[in-house]
């Protein structure tokens, strides 16, 4: 016969209360990210606070400026002038031959029947 024993009587393992970890786990962060967000402040301010270093030992320049400036582009304005011919210098570049080969990719296939296929398809 089988004895069945009394599981009360045996000391078993501690349980482990999981909830109070996760709140003084977040907790710890909480107060890490305070810290890290108030020494970044401090580190911006200090470097902010160098305005006064400078003072007023900078003097403008005392170039003359010259105000009066001939811009181009005011040639161009409908009914004063007229725009370059572009098309036959397209014209003209038509002919010339570029030794530029340019290789495009279509598809990543991985064995070669599917290449070829696709080759073909496409030729």
């Amino acid at each position: 016969m089988v004895k069945h024993r009394n599981k009360t009587g045996r000391p078993g393992a501690p349980k482990r209360r999981l909830g109070l970890g996760v709140f003084f786990g977040i907790f710890i962060g909480l107060g890490v990210a305070i810290a890290v967000t108030f020494y970044v402040n401090q580190a911006t301010q200090r470097i902010g606070d160098n305005h006064d270093v400078v003072g007023s030992s900078a003097q403008p320049s005392q170039d003359p400026v010259d105000d009066e400036v001939d811009f181009d582009f005011y040639k161009l304005l409908p009914g004063e002038g007229r725009a370059p011919d572009l098309s036959r210098e397209a014209r003209d570049l038509k002919g010339v031959q570029n030794g530029t080969i340019y290789y495009i990719q279509v598809a990543a296939l991985s064995n070669a029947t599917e290449a070829y296929n696709l080759k073909a398809r496409l030729a």
